[in-house]
């Protein structure tokens, strides 16, 4: 039982609940357990999650104000294996200033939306899409580099950021190396050109590597997420040194460590006074932010847990696993609320709330396939879109997606390129070509056009796009 389960919404807004607890869980049909590896296997079976019907809410609400020891022979060398340092004494406080902050949510309803799923949609050129129009995203000339492969970029909140400065852009990364490095996107601009934008003709740009301005170290292994607290500037590390950490991003201080997960810590996600984390011990952990303290840990999965993610007012939170499934859960109470999986149980590999709370997104292993569910719709297990194209692979790693400020979503690839689709349409909008290995960690801002992305070993760096027709 959860020890803030009462404090956390004493400033929140009453929502629609998401769930009806007597017909949310539906296993009809359990799924098969699967090897515990980061990378998947090649699968026959077709995938049919394509139905038609209307939406009775807006995809996504484009103005909400708010979101050590040694281990196992066969860890996957290719990512965040090494001891990188000793870890420092970890003092276990926080400012007061977390205490007094409070974040108010609203949420707005729209019109409805009907899409007809089982159009694929046409394939375009990389040139068509790149070069279709002037507000197409072009990667900025600076760019940011780790010691090793890239595993998340994550962009602060805007509004932790100073009032005076409305477009300010600050963008953390951590890495295989063990650091976690902040990156100040402002100073990646070229300065526009006459008419205020970017340059139009992006292969004369020289790039140049930024200089971060913070970094913090003290992960003995690689670390595999970051996320950042949505009313403070502190940033969550999960780590495969078996431990979470919360770090002072002014200061790029270490806050307090959180230790009791068995394996490797995959993923984790903040909302205020709450961390939650997944990992290769198959668990979520709840903790206490301030104390360090484990307040709930659920059994969760079967396979390890690939992503965790908090709905916008905190009360619940929705998890992924190699072994197929998403799992919503009730912070306070610790049950299960809704189990949902596609046909054919292809791992799943990423998985996040929209921006209204409303739907899921999900990306899944093998097919290379992202999908939309509600989760407001009891008793079923039936995606809302899918997006699917050719540039867009993803059969061994588990790569991230992103709702863009516009109401659009953002993914990486093994191919190296970041793709673009519209949310409504599920066409490719963009397919981004700068990284020279498989993208992995892409992010975009609440609520400017900037997006971030970072690839693996062969390329180790961070790249900052925005429209060429954008300036700070």
């Amino acid at each position: 039982m959860m020890k803030t389960a009462n404090s956390m919404d004493d400033d929140d807004e009453e929502e629609e609940e998401l769930v009806d607890d007597e017909e949310d869980v539906e296993e009809s049909e359990r799924p098969s357990k699967r090897n515990k590896t980061r990378e998947g296997s090649h699968d026959d079976e077709d995938e049919n999650d394509e139905d038609d019907e209307e939406d009775d809410d807006e995809m996504v609400d484009e103005n909400e104000e708010d979101e050590d020891e040694e281990e196992e022979e066969d860890y996957n060398e290719d990512r965040y294996n090494d001891k990188w340092r000793q870890s420092p004494d970890l003092v276990k406080k926080l400012p007061a200033e977390l205490d007094s902050k409070t974040a108010s949510q609203s949420s707005n309803n729209s019109g409805t939306t009907t899409t007809n799923i089982n159009n694929k949609p046409e394939i375009k050129t990389l040139e068509e899409l790149n070069d279709s129009n002037k507000n197409s995203y072009v990667v900025l000339p600076g760019y940011g580099e780790h010691k090793r492969a890239v595993s998340s970029v994550k962009y602060a909140p805007s509004r932790i950021l100073k009032k005076d400065r409305p477009t300010a852009a600050v963008c953390a990364s951590s890495s295989a190396d063990g650091y976690i490095k902040l990156w100040n996107v402002q100073h990646s601009s070229p300065g526009g050109d006459e008419s205020g934008g970017l340059a139009g003709n992006r292969s004369i740009i020289t790039r140049s590597l930024l200089e971060p301005s913070v970094t913090c170290g003290g992960h003995t292994r690689g670390i595999n997420d970051i996320a950042w607290n949505p009313i403070s500037p502190f940033l969550a590390s999960a780590s495969d040194d078996k431990t979470v950490r919360l770090w002072d991003m002014l200061t790029g201080d270490a806050l307090v460590e959180y230790r009791g997960h068995d394996s490797f810590v995959f993923c984790v996600d903040q909302y205020q006074h709450m961390i939650v984390s997944g990992s290769f011990d198959e668990t979520v952990k709840l903790w206490d932010i301030r104390s360090g303290d484990c307040v709930s840990t659920l059994p969760a999965h079967s396979d390890p847990v690939t992503s965790v993610s908090f709905n916008r007012d905190g009360t619940v939170v929705c998890s992924s696993s190699h072994d197929g499934l998403i799992r919503l859960w009730d912070v306070a109470t610790g049950e299960c609320l809704k189990t949902i999986y596609a046909a054919g149980n292809p791992p799943v590999c990423h998985a996040k709330f929209s921006p209204n709370s409303k739907y899921i997104l999900s990306g899944t292993l093998m097919d290379a396939t992202l999908r939309l569910w509600p989760v407001n719709r009891t008793g079923s297990n039936l995606c809302a879109k899918t997006y699917k194209s050719e540039m867009h692979t993803n059969v061994k790693y588990s790569i991230v997606a992103d709702f863009t400020c516009d109401g659009n979503i953002v993914t990486g690839s093994e191919t190296g390129k970041v793709i673009l689709y519209d949310l409504q349409s599920q066409e490719v909008l963009q397919a981004l070509s700068c990284h020279e290995d498989a993208v992995l960690a892409v992010s975009a801002h609440d609520k400017l056009p900037l997006l971030a992305s970072g690839a693996m070993m062969n390329d180790r760096r961070v790249y900052f796009w925005a429209p060429r027709s954008f300036r700070f």
